[in-house]
């Protein structure tokens, strides 16, 4: 059973890599929170996947002596092919839950876009995180709820979001559920 999630969480990760790298998820010009000197201990570490043919780990540190995060995700594909994706952020938490504000720092073509959310929590199962539902996120943008605009790039939509504060807040926290509908879990080290 810990295998299958293992080689679930590793296939989910690895495609999460590259609809972030081809735009299939919502940039946000602003985090959900500022910085607030908080880091969740739990989080620190190195978490790990194994899929068919290949396996990953995700390092996630402080980065330097602030309360941010430095995110590391080394790849390794079949024939010992090795991807490495670099991000910096910080934890947000909207009621009881907790979110990862993400920028890209490496690959250097996704650096500027914006912030990543991405949901994450513990349970015996490890750590779990989820990608956010972008059609939810379109679907407010066009409708006025949220600020933002849909930008064309090549054959793909991507969401840019432009809301900031407590009515970004809100509507993530009201939305939740839709937001982040699936959970995957990563095996900590």
């Amino acid at each position: 059973m810990r295998q299958e999630f293992g080689v679930r969480a590793g296939l989910f990760l690895a495609g999460a890599v590259l609809l972030w790298l081809a735009g299939c998820v919502p940039y946000f010009q602003h985090p959900l929170t500022p910085v607030d000197g908080g880091v969740d201990q739990r989080l620190l570490g190195t978490w790990r996947w194994k899929k068919d043919g290949g396996r990953g780990y995700i390092h996630v540190g402080r980065r330097g002596s602030s309360a941010g995060l430095k995110v590391v995700m080394v790849e390794f594909g079949e024939g010992g092919a090795m991807k490495v994706s670099e991000l910096s952020g910080h934890v947000s938490s909207i009621g009881r839950n907790r979110y990862l504000n993400l920028r890209w720092n490496r690959p250097v073509q996704e650096s500027g876009r914006g912030y990543l959310i991405v949901k994450y929590r513990f349970s015996g199962k490890g750590l779990g995180i989820s990608l956010m539902n972008t059609d939810v996120v379109k679907s407010a943008v066009k409708s006025g709820e949220l600020g933002g605009k849909i930008e064309k790039r090549g054959w793909l939509n991507t969401v840019v979001v432009t809301e900031t504060g407590e009515r970004l807040r809100r509507f993530i926290g009201a939305n939740d559920g839709e937001l982040f509908p699936e959970m995957k879990y990563l095996q900590g080290e």
